[in-house]
């Protein structure tokens, strides 16, 4: 058994998992807008995990990233992350839509937009690999 911080079972999140995930993330995302008055003009990675994210989902929304949250619409902002951990980051951007991968079970946290529901096993990136 691999263990990741603090004795967590780990799990490895691949770049072919990572590619699996991504329409379908991008389809839920589409399917909200279709159907309803949300519409999304930017996408604001979280720095580190959230650019691989919104790098991807920019492709599918097309819609381009931005660094700047100032002056702008919060709802014509998407914010992209990796996962919603202990929801401290979450709670930073609580006034904006949320994309992410993963969303571990044990935060009160959640995403407008997710993928997995996880435990509390530690999720090694492949974007964190040296």
């Amino acid at each position: 058994m691999i263990h990741g911080q603090n004795g967590q079972t780990m799990r490895y999140y691949s770049l072919e998992q990572f590619y699996e995930d991504m329409p379908i993330l991008a389809g839920k995302i589409i399917s909200e807008i279709k159907y309803s008055d949300k519409d999304y003009d930017y996408l604001y990675p979280i720095l580190r995990g959230g650019l691989a994210v919104a790098l991807e989902l920019s492709k599918y929304l097309k819609i381009p990233l931005t660094d700047d949250l100032n002056d702008r619409d919060k709802s014509k902002i998407l914010i992209a992350e990796d996962l919603i951990d202990s929801g401290i980051t979450r709670q930073e951007y609580k006034d904006y839509d949320f994309a992410c991968i993963h969303v571990k079970q044990r935060t009160k946290e959640t995403a407008t937009y997710h993928i997995h529901d996880v435990g509390n096993e530690w999720i090694d990136y492949w974007w964190e690999k040296k």
